[in-house]
């Protein structure tokens, strides 16, 4: 891709320096283009190594104008070679089977091409009828996920001093549960979990698809039903914003959206496009915002943006936050898509003055899961404020998009859960970040219900529960029907529990959790 990029952004500068080529003006225009094509391809090439090894021996990195300079000679030098001509013609009917097939559906790991760009899901128009005999009354429902949150750093789940104002002020408007188990300790599988109600044992999304690299894993199948999909076939309008590349519409987790959208993508594709200098330089002219936003501000405008449609219909929306997860910044607010792909390589940080290696940001966490990188106590204690830091900015924007929520018109009724898919390890028991450990920073996450007219006010639940719940206690509270489910662990509406004394002893209930990224196949039950 970023070849074809390059390829779009240099063909014009190709053409124009062709008219004035020697071989041009004699005549020979097929030379002429091969001359000037290797030049310009030879000129990139030469660019990228002089960037590379000019940043790895001088220190600060230099300009990409003096790896220019110094790759503007070979290009001019290397246009001026004379190949036979039938060696012109070959390269060139390659190059267009080339171009053709890198342009082609070809199918994934699994077997079927898929598209891991933002999407709309579609949908049958039948699902969108909605009910006669006067306005739709049923409520607006919002799911908010926030990645990678444990649930003992808000304030309502007892962090003191409190950095979640707007959360607690939530927890305190609504409905706590004090104690809820995630269904898996790293992404894909949880919120599997968490849309179809089901345990990771039984719709299998996150599961290794072959022996191979830790991250190719199997979607979550087509023939499970969505929590958007029931909601859908009531009538709802169904809008998600995901920012979370495993929660890309090939992993499954569109089914039943009409629009889903997911930032990250646009935000790692500029990432990409920084590794030649050329597109590098287009780069610097072009806010970073502008290929997508997935901070907590740029999810929270989008959603706040579907909340100000005007459509009679009620609205189902998923909002799901990121900015808790690595790469770890000082700033927060930080957008640079140069950190995502640092993260993505495990780039070693470069040892600072003062013997640490956690600078502005750090991504580097496979390198310390794996033992090849040593954090001292200056660099976890600084790990450790960097993600009570970002806890804090998805604060603040959730609280904006509540505020929203607040103001929305009184005649419809609302409901609202707070969840999140995992926690978060900083050498709680040894180890360090998630996808690998079942203790309960990891796997206690926080879930709280919110909603005018619908949800109960200022109650706090002991009684344990799980983020497979969650789908059946919306459903419950929004008057639709209860999944029908004959696997063991399948979730369940909490609203009976609100109903039930204090002083009553509830069923046990257990809770599994599983389908770690990491390490061997382990399993929680509680």
């Amino acid at each position: 891709m970023v070849a074809l990029v390059t390829m779009l952004v240099l063909l014009p500068l190709a053409l124009l320096l062709r008219r004035y080529h020697p071989a041009q003006r004699a005549g020979d225009r097929l030379r002429a283009s091969w001359a000037v094509c290797f030049g310009l391809a030879a000129t990139v090439a030469a660019w990228a190594i002089a960037d590379l090894l000019a940043a790895q021996w001088l220190p600060p990195a230099p300009s990409d104008w003096l790896a220019l300079a110094v790759a503007l000679p070979i290009g001019l030098t290397a246009s001026y070679l004379q190949p036979p001509r039938r060696w012109l013609l070959t390269w060139c009917w390659l190059s267009v089977a080339l171009t053709v097939a890198s342009l082609l559906p070809w199918p994934g790991p699994g077997g079927s091409s898929s598209s891991d760009q933002p999407a709309k899901a579609s949908r049958s128009e039948p699902s969108r009828a909605r009910g006669a005999g006067g306005p739709d009354r049923r409520p607006d429902v919002v799911l908010v996920s926030i990645d990678t949150l444990r649930a003992d750093h808000l304030g309502a789940y007892g962090r003191a001093p409190s950095i979640t104002p707007e959360m607690d002020r939530i927890a305190a408007e609504g409905v706590v549960f004090a104690r809820t188990v995630s269904a898996s300790p790293w992404t894909t599988p949880s919120v599997a979990s968490l849309l179809t109600g089901l345990p990771v044992v039984r719709h299998d999304a996150g599961r290794p698809l072959a022996a191979g690299p830790t991250f190719e894993r199997s979607p979550l199948g087509g023939s499970f039903t969505t929590l958007a999909e029931r909601f859908a076939a009531a009538g709802y309008r169904t809008r998600a914003v995901i920012a979370n590349g495993f929660l890309s519409p090939g992993s499954g987790m569109a089914q039943g959206f009409d629009e889903y959208v997911n930032p990250s993508f646009g935000y790692g594709f500029a990432g990409i496009l920084r590794d030649l200098p050329l597109t590098r330089l287009i780069l610097a002219f072009v806010p970073a915002e502008r290929w997508g936003d997935p901070r907590a501000a740029g999810v929270t405008d989008r959603a706040l943006a579907w909340l100000a449609e005007k459509d009679p219909a009620p609205l189902f929306l998923w909002a799901h936050y990121i900015d808790p997860h690595v790469p770890y910044q000082r700033d927060p607010a930080r957008l640079d898509p140069a950190d995502e792909m640092d993260m993505m390589r495990q780039t070693p940080p470069p040892l600072l003055p003062d013997g640490t290696v956690v600078g502005e940001v750090f991504g580097s966490s496979e390198l310390v899961r794996s033992g090849m990188l040593w954090l001292g106590p200056k660099d976890r204690e600084r790990l450790a404020s960097y993600y009570a830091g970002e806890v804090a900015y998805t604060d603040r924007h959730v609280g904006r998009l509540f505020a929203a929520l607040r103001r929305r018109p009184v005649g419809r009724p609302l409901v609202v859960a707070l969840t999140a898919d995992h926690g978060e390890e900083f050498w709680d028991h040894g180890h360090f970040e998630h996808g690998h450990d079942y203790y309960c920073e990891v796997t206690r996450v926080p879930l709280v219900f919110w909603g005018r007219g619908v949800v109960p006010t200022g109650r706090r639940v002991e009684t344990l529960a799980g983020i497979v719940d969650v789908g059946a206690t919306l459903l419950d509270w929004s008057g639709l029907p209860q999944p029908e489910s004959k696997f063991a662990g399948t979730g369940r509406s909490l609203v009976a529990s609100l109903a039930a004394p204090t002083s009553a002893d509830p069923p046990p209930v257990a809770y599994t959790a599983g389908g770690n990224l990491y390490g061997l196949p382990s399993a929680l039950l509680e």
